[in-house]
This record gives C-alpha cells, sequence and structure tokens, in this order.
C-alpha cells in the first residue's frame, strides 16, 4: 500500500507530463500541402502561403517576398528551392536554386515541427502553425 508521501512523489512527477494528443486522421503532407501559414515562436511577421508546387514567404510588412518550389518527398518531408527573391538582396544563404530540406516530427491539426537542413546555411528546429486553408 502506497504511503500519501509516496503517491504525492509519484502524482507530482506524472503532473508535468505533457498530455498526449490524438494523432491527425491525416498525414503531414494531406493537412500542410496547401494553406497559410506563420512561423511559432519567432519575432517575424512572415506569413507562408503554399500551394501544391509553390511556397511563398511573404516579410516585412509585405515589402519582401522568396518564391520557392516545394517538392513532397514522402508524407513527412519536403524541399523548398527558391527561385526568385523581390525587395530582397540575394546572399549566401538567400540565392536562386538552393534548398532547404525538411523533415516534419511532429504534428497536430493545424501545427508542426520540422527540423530543416539548408546547408551551409545552417540547420535546426521550427514550428510552423496553419492558420488558413
Amino acid at each position: 500500500m502506497l504511503s500519501a508521501i509516496s503517491f504525492s512523489l509519484i502524482f507530482s512527477l506524472f503532473a508535468n507530463l505533457p498530455a498526449s494528443s490524438p494523432k491527425p486522421d491525416k498525414t503531414p503532407r494531406q493537412l500542410y500541402e496547401t494553406g497559410t501559414f506563420v512561423y511559432v515562436g519567432m519575432q517575424s511577421d512572415a506569413v507562408i502561403m503554399r500551394t501544391k508546387d509553390t511556397q511563398v514567404e511573404i516579410m516585412n510588412g509585405g515589402q519582401a517576398k522568396v518564391y520557392m518550389k516545394i517538392v513532397w518527398i514522402d508524407d513527412y518531408s519536403y524541399v523548398l528551392i527558391q527561385k526568385k527573391l523581390e525587395n530582397m538582396k540575394a546572399g549566401k544563404c538567400s540565392r536562386k536554386n538552393s534548398k532547404i530540406k525538411t523533415v516534419i516530427t511532429y504534428y497536430t491539426e493545424d501545427t508542426y515541427t520540422c527540423n530543416f537542413n539548408a546547408g551551409k546555411c545552417g540547420q535546426g528546429t521550427i514550428t510552423i502553425k496553419k492558420i488558413k486553408d
């Protein structure tokens, strides 16, 4: 039989675990292939508009845009290929035909977290939220 102290200790350990949410019925590709998105937790006004084969990132109050081709590899990964920069200076990381490889590691109905690799420009993890179909 558990004492009150043992029960309290065990309960406090489990109380801090995140609640599991049910996995969506659709794959990430089905949920996020098209729509309007924003970055979560970043100080950015960037809006991402995505069709089945194009992604446009609109920044700086709509003044700057990056046009990219999006190629889905499978239901959990895609590659972005930069095609055109509008009102932005090309640089080491912002140039035509540079690629960003992305793998979705966690998702819900409206948000996904992914690992990205932009080659020499770096890699990391980011969360993206769908705000409109």
